[in-house]
């Protein structure tokens, strides 16, 4: 998606746009003034909040009604949402929703239904993007320069807190792993072969027993 270095990220929480509210705003700038806005909706156990109500007339759907991905993409295409980031259209370059879910695989069935409903703008599916949050936490720990010392400590602390939620992936073994002796062991029985033929086996007693219900 980016040509070019991004220098400057700035953000807005939970910004109220025409229909919806999603977790997070972001304008990239890159080196060349070039901008690009991003939405990200954040799941943590949940799925989206509402789908499309397919029963219902399209022109007839309340909001409720509507798939909240859809909505959002809508809304980020909006002259509210470009005031509220201060947006420039002749600059603007991109424009992606990130889906954050706490999944190990893509949902792509859903995420293809979200862009089937966008309604009046022509948004391809590859400008919609997911992500996990177990992936989070293996960028961070691939980072090693930093900036100041408070970057390091807030990325610190952020990997803490993936750890304790558990949003973590298997990424291999960081220890050295002693060395296992084989251990080596024989199984031995005092049957013969002959005892373990089926046409060997003894009569078993036949037990007798009687059912007392009606």
């Amino acid at each position: 998606m980016f040509d070019s270095t991004i220098i400057e990220c700035s953000y807005e929480f939970w910004p109220r746009l025409d229909n919806s509210e999603p977790d997070v705003l972001l304008r990239l700038i890159d080196e060349n003034h070039q901008q690009y806005l991003v939405c990200i909706e954040a799941k943590y156990w949940s799925d989206k909040s509402s789908d499309e109500d397919t029963t219902t007339e399209v022109e007839e759907r309340q909001t409720w009604q509507r798939d909240q991905l859809a909505r959002e993409i809508e809304d980020m295409h909006k002259e509210l949402c470009h005031i509220l980031m201060e947006i420039h259209q002749d600059k603007l370059m991109g424009t992606v929703l990130v889906y954050l879910t706490n999944d190990t695989y893509l949902h792509f069935k859903e995420l293809k239904e979200s862009v089937e409903h966008v309604r009046g703008i022509d948004f391809p599916i590859n400008q919609l993007y997911w992500l996990s949050w177990k992936q989070i936490y293996n960028v961070i720990h691939t980072l090693k320069d930093f900036k100041t010392k408070q970057d390091e400590m807030l990325l610190s602390d952020l990997k803490r807190l993936l750890r304790k939620k558990g949003l973590v992936s298997f990424n291999g073994f960081h220890h050295h792993m002693k060395f296992v002796y084989p251990y080596e062991t024989k199984y031995q029985s005092e049957r013969t072969e002959k005892d373990l033929q089926w046409s060997e086996l003894k009569e078993v007693n036949k037990m007798g027993w009687s059912y007392g219900g009606n």
